[in-house]
């Protein structure tokens, strides 16, 4: 079925909506003394469906047949980088990269929905709090820009 630009553009917002949620999740999760793995599983999760719902509202034709490929799914890095070129943005600092890589590390290939050896490492050891930000940094851009 054929979109229109506008539904085009109301799927990429619920996409935006739905990435949002996810963080609200991860945050109540957080509050309530859940598993951290699991938290960092949310924040993650919420990340990579913002960072491709702001590619489909950048351009919903050229990227919707990229994001379930091998190169994009679930590599936070890579849509990343793709967004900051997108949206003109400028290449994440050292400190913000090197947190959002050693989450990626764990993401893209699902160690924090799944339970093995790596579970005795504390969570409390792997950082998240610059991506966390830029996460809500992001989303008041994103607001401002979609009320314009």
């Amino acid at each position: 079925m054929a979109l229109t630009i506008y539904a085009k553009n109301q799927v990429a917002r619920a996409m935006l909506h739905r990435g949002y949620n996810f963080l609200g999740a991860a945050v109540l999760l957080e509050q309530n003394g859940g598993y951290q793995y699991v938290v960092l599983h949310l924040i993650c999760q919420s990340l990579e469906i913002i960072l491709k719902a702001l590619l489909l509202l950048k351009n919903y034709d050229k990227y919707l047949p990229l994001l379930p490929t091998r190169r994009l799914r679930h590599d936070l890095v890579e849509l990343a980088t793709i967004v900051s070129s997108e949206y003109s943005l400028r290449v994440l600092r050292s400190p913000l990269r090197e947190e959002l890589s050693n989450l990626n590390a764990l993401y893209k290939p699902h160690f924090l929905r799944y339970a093995d050896f790596r579970d005795i490492i504390p969570p409390k050891d792997i950082h998240y709090t610059r991506v966390l930000y830029r996460i809500l940094a992001c989303q008041r851009l994103v607001a401002r820009q979609l009320r314009q």
